[in-house]
Order: C-alpha cells, then sequence, then structure tokens
C-alpha cells in the first residue's frame, strides 16, 4: 500500500472518528435550551428522558404529544370551535409558530410573542375574534386579568386554566337581579356602554311612553318586587297582569259617577278617561289642567 493511501485511510478512520465522538457528546446534551417553568414543574417532561414526552417518538408527531397534554385545545382543533380551532388543523398543530420553547422564562409560552404569531401585535389588543362576545364600550377598557384572573401568573398549578374555561353569560361576572327569571337577555336592557345595573337600552313602548313626570321614577318605584307588576312577571315567565289604568297609581279627587260620566261621554273605559284633561308632561296632575279643558269637549263636563 503506497504512502498516500494510508494517508487516504488514516484520514478516514480520522474523519468518522471524530463523527462518532461528535454524536455520541450531542446525544448526551440535554436540551438545546432550558424549558419554560410551566413544563419543568412536570418531571416527566425534564431531559434526558422527557423529550421524547414533547417532540414525540417519531419525526412530525409533535403535534400529537401536545395535544396529549393539552386535550382543550386539542378539543378546539378537532371541533373547529375556540380560539385554536379557528386557525384551522394545518395552522393549529404546529404549536411552535405562537409557543416557543427552550428559552427558560424569557420567552413566556403564552406571552406577547404568542398573541403576536395568532396575529395580534398586543396581548391586550386582543378582540376575542373565536366567541361571539365584542368587546364595546366598558368591556373594551378592561384588562385581560380583569376577566381571566391568572392571566400573568407565571406558572399555572395542574389543571388550571391561563384564558379557557370562561363562559359569556352576563351573570358569570354580574350579579343577576331577576335571579333567573327574566326570559329574555341580558343585552335587551342592558348594553355595554354604561354600568351593568342601568337600563341602558330598554324602550317602554308606545302603550306606555315614559314621558314627562313619568320618565321619572326608577323601574321598581312602579314595578316593585314581589308585586303583579313586578320586572319578571312583565318578561315572560308569568301571565302578565291587566293593563293599568291612572287611578291604579294615582289618587283620583273626583266622585267615581263623574269619571264614569265623562268616560261614558267619550267612549273610554273608566279610569283612562282623565287623559282627557290631565296629561303626563306635567309634574302634578292639576298642571296644565286649564290648557287641557280649552280642547275638551263641553259635553263632557255636564
Amino acid at each position: 500500500m503506497s504512502k498516500s493511501s494510508i494517508a487516504r485511510l488514516l484520514l478516514a478512520i480520522a474523519s468518522t472518528t471524530a463523527v462518532v465522538l461528535f454524536v455520541l457528546w450531542d446525544s448526551e446534551r440535554t436540551s438545546p435550551g432550558p424549558i419554560s417553568s410551566t413544563h419543568a414543574v412536570e418531571k416527566e417532561l425534564v431531559a434526558p428522558d422527557g423529550c421524547a414526552a414533547c417532540h414525540g417518538e417519531r419525526k412530525g408527531d409533535m403535534a400529537s404529544a401536545c395535544a396529549a397534554c393539552h386535550q382543550a385545545i386539542a378539543q378546539e382543533i378537532d371541533s373547529g370551535k375556540g380560539l385554536h380551532g379557528s386557525f384551522g388543523r394545518a395552522r393549529a398543530e404546529v404549536c411552535a409558530t405562537c409557543h416557543v420553547e427552550h428559552h427558560g422564562d424569557e420567552i413566556p409560552l403564552v406571552g406577547e410573542l404568542a398573541f403576536a404569531g395568532a396575529g395580534f401585535p398586543q396581548r391586550e389588543s386582543f378582540d376575542h375574534p373565536h366567541v361571539h362576545f365584542e368587546l364595546t364600550g366598558k368591556h373594551a377598557a378592561l384588562r385581560c386579568v380583569d376577566c381571566h384572573a391568572r392571566a400573568d401568573e407565571a406558572v399555572l398549578a395542574k389543571g388550571e386554566k391561563r384564558f379557557l374555561g370562561l363562559v359569556q353569560e352576563c351573570s358569570s361576572c354580574h350579579e343577576d337581579p331577576h335571579k333567573g327569571r327574566f326570559a329574555r337577555g341580558c343585552a335587551t336592557c342592558h348594553g355595554q356602554e354604561q354600568p351593568f345595573a342601568a337600563v341602558a337600552s330598554f324602550v317602554h313602548g308606545d302603550a306606555f311612553p315614559l314621558v314627562g313626570a313619568h320618565a321619572k321614577p326608577a323601574c321598581l318605584d312602579c314595578h316593585p318586587k314581589g308585586s303583579a307588576h313586578e320586572i319578571e312577571a312583565l318578561a315572560g315567565h308569568a301571565p302578565p297582569p291587566p293593563a293599568r289604568t291612572c287611578v291604579d297609581c294615582h289618587e283620583s279627587p273626583h266622585q267615581a259617577s263623574f269619571v264614569a260620566r265623562v268616560a261614558d261621554r267619550a267612549g273610554v273605559v273608566s279610569g283612562q278617561s282623565c287623559a282627557l284633561c290631565h296629561d303626563a308632561a306635567h309634574p302634578t296632575f292639576a298642571e296644565g289642567l286649564q290648557s287641557l279643558m280649552m280642547t275638551l269637549p263641553r259635553y263632557a263636563l255636564r
């Protein structure tokens, strides 16, 4: 064998040995970087034995490994619902697009970078595109932690949720004064622009418009709890009571015979003839009476 052949053989042996030594050294490495505290508390995920728990036993199996631990997310993807379900399976199953690991706690798994990966440059600008709950009015000014109590916690205990698990019912955050007896949705009366206690969007209707003096009382002044006219009874859970007339709320200064005669002459139901002389635009029954009497048929008072 020539000297050049021997040299090439020795070079090949040395190269092979170097590669084998590098592979052996690399296999002893526990991780390309420290894992986050969230994962580090799970002993089965810690290297060197825990790598496969996240990366899977074979190439391309990482999505299944993530789904095994994060079952709620997997259900969203399978059902096409929720935030992860809205991405589509092909995108949603590439978890590392949003959740970057092996940087310790320098890059939180569910931090600004994760929201940026989902298309939101800032976490606080997240507008819940996956749920039918648009944040407007007072809700738009809330911080994440105001609704999601664990939003800012670095490490969650096993089983705790950061953003999942909430429901959209108003009563999950606000005390329900109707105790579930109101058949209509809260938005029928309460908007998001004003405090929940305010009746922001309810319209009383043409049958009994709240104008003048009638606009001043609070709801409970005319619809006290426990009465036949309480709000809950009028909302569809119970047969509504008969319509009220003026004399149901106001004491009449007139004799019953006079009221009946006026109602008969005017062709209205007794007790509803008060509006012929008195209107709700004035604070009291007496005010405005003189101007209204000018239009009252003269025979009504005979």
